[in-house]
């Protein structure tokens, strides 16, 4: 399971599990898929990272989470469910090691 893989390696690089950490999930395909899913992400909870721009074929958005893969499996899970819905793909995600 990559998402179990993703937390293991911050767990082992330092990252501490009981701070909230910011996780990044990226998002391809078309302009008009991902503005939909970016507005759907948004009353979600997410915000964007770095300038917004669909035409270039990708999308980040953010959204702060415990490092706990149960949490961030289920938004994995909702992500790729939105990302089919919207004739995307959701292309994963990471995040920085907290300390």
């Amino acid at each position: 399971m990559r998402d179990r893989d993703v937390v293991d390696n911050l767990l082992k690089a330092g990252s501490n599990p009981d701070k909230p950490h910011v996780i990044d999930f990226t998002f391809c395909g078309g302009a008009d898929g991902l503005k939909r899913a970016a507005t759907q992400l948004a009353k979600r909870g997410y915000t964007a990272t770095g300038k917004i721009d669909f035409a270039s074929g990708s999308f980040t958005a953010a959204k702060r989470l415990p490092l706990e893969l149960e949490a961030i499996h289920e938004e994995s899970l909702a992500n790729q469910e939105l990302a089919a819905t919207f004739g995307i793909e959701f292309d994963g995600w990471g995040a920085m090691v907290v300390e």
